[in-house]
């Protein structure tokens, strides 16, 4: 028997930020050597980080480029 990994993706949605967290749940299946069929699932819930505000920084300047104050 060989084993199959596997990979999957989800895009955040509003409401996983809403709730500040998001349910990541994973099942596999398989056949034990006996021929007979297996399922094991394990869940875990991922926070997500508060907003920490602005994070592309506060410096400002002028149309020109150029840094004020």
């Amino acid at each position: 028997m060989t084993p199959s990994p596997g990979t999957a993706t989800h895009a955040l949605t509003q409401a996983d930020v809403d709730a500040g967290v998001v349910d990541n749940t994973a099942t596999a299946t398989g056949t034990d050597p006996n021929g007979t069929d297996v399922t094991a699932t394990d869940s875990f819930l991922a926070p997500i980080p508060a907003d920490s505000g602005d994070q592309l920084g506060q410096a400002g300047g002028d149309p020109d480029g150029e840094r004020c104050g």
